[in-house]
């Protein structure tokens, strides 16, 4: 049964498997922890065993010197056999590759040699807190002596406990056992050992953690909750059975980088792109999508962040938290009538006044109340424009989160002359909740009070109001929520036919492609460069895995070398020298002419073939959504010179994730309202 046991552990995947328990980290990931420990022991035995030795030989004839000479000879003698040992463990770490981890079979051997000489390090620390706080010293011992010794003990105690909690950390909660089931079995796919009598599956593990979260976000037992822990599941589901590591995601992470990288500089130079990024627009952008009016209206969706982005934005934190206070009011007593949610500065208010250049008597509502599938946004007059401005903050607490992930069902939506439409079913409610405040209605449409809009425009003279235009603008979550608003509003009978809307760095798999068709008109969305957010849809994530894991299938390269590999190209780029390659091909494979290692790979590839084929399938059931309206594309060439262009929501540029260094910089609000203001001045 033990023979068993190990052999199942080997064939299921490279993580370390050590003790009954599979880790969370890889066999082939202790060389640098074992490298740092090495380090640290031989700075010990260079500059302390030095002074200890100059102690010991000035040591008198008595039973306590001799004791003190025992506790330092053997903290020397142990610290010198741990220098072996950590050599030992770094050059095993180094056999084998990612996928064949069977020359690392020693490694759980010389980690139990490791946990033998914790014991002893702990047992020499026990002997120097005797030597310390018990009565054995004699009270004319030098001082220098008992704080050496004090020190060697206090150090020994504190280097364990960190490697306690380190220990404790790394171990993979979600695979406590190594291999087996209670009853002797390997794991059905998709469920976790989570005790010795009972199996949760891997949808249960996710709900209860997302209801966990709920609890302390007063909504425990939500459905949204279930839903999100679903989606978790489902992009999980056979993943969580290949017990990958950190480190071996990382490692294909930096080479498919690499090959996005050729693969898109090598499309930009023959001008030659894949059969589906050939669709053109549906109809030509409309004259008021140019960047004078994007770069005006950003304005409004960065206020809508309040005081914490605008300090995080400012190049001193200091210097922009000092010009919020400085133009907020201290401490009054209520807030207005026309702000709610906002603390007692008034932060937040200020820092939209501030960016929008707004006074107190533009401003409709300000409304920063936030509860899941209600975000907070804002109501203003923009009398330079002639408009009535909605702008809608973007993700900024837990609950915007929860509106992010509410993705795993679309809601439908009924449009006359159009089919399949659908959209983001957690933006599609918080939607409709700002719908019902700017129109005074309620769930089912009917009209209850006085609407936020008709508030607004009641500010106005009857003859001016009529030629003001409402104005939707929101970014990143709040891009996603007003482009869903456009496509229930854009049926409405008086405010449908004279509204706008800018959505800036949207998220990706919004809306259904006949839903961003009936939007074109009145919607555009604004990208910049890079962006994630943009890309990130259900269908582009499960199309990163099946990269991803590809990638590691048919990857037989130690990881040390992938990680050698990538720092001596970013050390090339510096220095201006071409860049290496981070796979190369050998005229074998590793587990050549070694039946049993290439047992194990053949099963850890047949591991990954499943967990692929699962993604494929998933891209194949789920529906593509796309971004809203017409999509501005706003880039930075090689000699900084922002350009834009449009292009259809279904090109090459929102196929797939771009993995770059800007893939967050660029979706950050004060990076797209400082590329669309440089290209406004520009042009």
């Amino acid at each position: 049964m033990i023979a068993q046991l190990k052999l199942n552990c080997f064939d299921l995947m490279p993580s370390l498997v050590a003790f009954g328990h599979r880790w969370g980290i890889g066999s082939d990931d202790l060389a640098v922890p074992a490298a740092l420990e090495a380090a640290a022991s031989a700075t010990w035995l260079f500059w302390f065993g030095r002074r200890l030795y100059n102690i010991c030989n000035g040591l008198p004839v008595a039973p306590w010197a001799t004791a003190v000479k025992w506790l330092f000879t053997g903290a020397t003698a142990l610290y010198s056999c741990n220098m072996v040992l950590l050599g030992s463990i770094i050059h095993t770490s180094f056999l084998g590759t990612i996928i064949n981890p069977g020359p690392r079979r020693k490694i759980s051997y010389l980690l139990k040699v490791k946990l033998l000489y914790e014991g002893a390090t702990i047992g020499l620390s026990l002997g120097a807190v005797h030597l310390v706080y018990f009565p054995y010293l004699p009270a004319a011992t030098p001082k220098h002596i008992v704080g050496t010794v004090h020190g060697v003990a206090h150090g020994i105690w504190c280097v364990t406990a960190i490697s306690s909690l380190v220990l404790w950390h790394i171990l993979n909660p979600n695979k406590r056992k190594a291999c087996l089931n209670p009853d002797g079995e390997k794991p059905r796919p998709g469920n976790l050992v989570r005790s010795n009598s009972v199996q949760y599956t891997l949808t249960d593990v996710w709900k209860e953690r997302f209801n966990t979260l709920g609890k302390f976000l007063d909504i425990e037992g939500h459905p949204a909750l279930n839903k999100v822990g679903q989606l978790f599941a489902e992009y999980l589901q056979e993943t969580s059975d290949l017990d990958l590591v950190t480190t071996d995601m990382i490692a294909a992470l930096m080479i498919l980088v690499k090959d996005q990288d050729e693969r898109f500089s090598q499309i930009a130079q023959n001008c030659q792109k894949p059969s589906f990024t050939q669709p053109q627009l549906a109809q030509s952008p409309q004259k008021w999508m140019n960047i004078s009016e994007a770069a005006h209206y950003m304005k409004y969706a960065a206020g809508s962040y309040g005081w914490p982005m605008y300090i995080w934005s400012s190049p001193l934190a200091l210097w922009g938290l000092g010009k919020v206070l400085l133009h907020s009011r201290y401490l009054p007593r209520s807030l207005p009538d026309n702000v709610q949610g906002d603390n007692l500065l008034m932060a937040n208010t200020t820092v939209i006044k501030m960016v929008t250049g707004l006074s107190d008597k533009d401003l409709v509502l300000v409304s920063f109340h936030n509860k899941l599938f209600e975000v907070p946004f804002y109501v203003a007059l923009d009398h330079e424009k002639k408009s009535v401005v909605v702008a809608i903050r973007g993700t900024l607490s837990w609950e915007d989160i929860l509106t992010d992930l509410s993705a795993f069902d679309n809601k439908s939506v009924e449009v006359d002359g159009f089919s399949d439409v659908s959209a983001h079913e957690g933006m599609y409610f918080a939607a409709q909740y700002i719908m019902s405040q700017l129109l005074g209605t309620d769930a089912r449409g009917q009209h209850q009070q006085q609407g936020l809009l008709d508030r607004a425009l009641k500010t106005l003279d009857g003859d001016v109001a009529k030629d003001y235009d409402l104005v939707i603008v929101g970014h990143s979550l709040g891009a996603g929520v007003a482009g869903v608003l456009a496509l229930l509003m854009k049926s409405h009978h008086y405010y449908g036919p004279r509204f706008r809307c800018f959505a800036y760095s949207p998220p990706g798999g919004l809306m259904s492609l006949s839903a961003s068709r009936y939007v074109e008109s009145c919607v555009c969305s604004v990208v910049l460069g890079d962006d994630i957010v943009p890309r990130i849809g259900l269908i582009n994530l499960h199309d990163l895995k099946v990269k991803m894991l590809s990638i590691v299938r048919d990857l037989d390269l130690p990881k040390h070398k992938i990680f050698q590999g990538w720092f001596r190209n970013l050390l090339n780029r510096t220095l201006g020298v071409s860049e290496v390659d981070l796979v190369y091909t050998k005229d074998k494979h590793s587990w050549s002419g070694k039946p049993d290692e290439e047992s194990m790979v053949i099963n850890f590839k047949r591991s990954l073939q499943k967990s692929i084929d699962w993604s494929r399938q998933k891209i194949e059931d789920r529906d593509h959504m796309y971004l809203p309206g017409c999509v501005m594309y706003v880039e930075q060439d090689k000699d900084n010179r922002y350009t834009s262009t449009f292009v259809p929501v279904n090109c090459y540029l929102f196929g797939e994730i771009i993995l770059s260094k800007t893939i967050i910089s660029d979706h950050t609000p004060w990076a797209v309202l400082r590329a669309l203001r440089t290209l406004d001045q520009q042009t």
